[in-house]
């Protein structure tokens, strides 16, 4: 096994091996375990020119991911084994987030950028985290706004914040639209 083959199974397994619940895409094809992620990426390994014609894996492993990094920074409620009309918080409640960005990567890249992120949004939620609701509105950061606010947050905090809401708000040419229309 190579170190491209073990990263794959090690993905593969991290996002649906223990993960309850199937990718539905929307599409013909459905993953319910990480066997048959690692098939299907070795088959497009194997086949690379097929790749155009399948954008169902990719979609339905971008859906997957994102699901799972949101359920990774989202709280979740636990009941008190002690007391059953008592609940606590674990985690962070990101159920009143007004904004959620989707930054760069399959975002900046993909036209159905929005989609993706409701569809990951909806599937994160499934597994009774505080995730936000679908009043949260959603950005798309095609051009890595949020990169470089990162970058100035400590040398420049508030000129950061200012492009970041400028940049972001304003839907500026390559923020917020489809990658064809840049």
């Amino acid at each position: 096994m190579n170190i491209n083959d073990f990263i794959v199974e090690e993905a593969a397994l991290s996002l649906f091996g223990e993960l309850s619940y199937a990718i539905d895409t929307g599409a013909r094809v459905v993953f319910t375990g990480a066997e048959a992620v690692i098939a299907e990426a070795q088959r497009r390994v194997d086949q690379p020119a097929t790749l155009e014609d399948n954008d169902h894996f990719d979609r339905a492993v971008a859906i997957a991911a994102v699901a799972e990094t949101l359920n990774r920074h989202a709280g979740r409620l636990e009941q008190s084994p002690l007391a059953p009309d008592t609940w606590f918080q674990i985690g962070k409640d990101l159920r009143e987030a007004n904004v959620v960005i989707a930054s760069g990567g399959v975002f900046a890249a993909r036209a159905d950028a929005e989609e993706l992120l409701a569809l990951a949004l909806s599937e994160a939620r499934k597994q009774g985290k505080l995730i936000p609701g679908d009043g949260a509105k959603r950005l798309i950061d095609r051009d890595y706004v949020m990169f470089v606010v990162g970058l100035l947050a400590k040398a420049w905090p508030g000129g950061g914040g200012c492009i970041g809401k400028g940049e972001l708000a304003a839907g500026r040419e390559g923020t917020g639209g489809p990658p064809e229309q840049r």
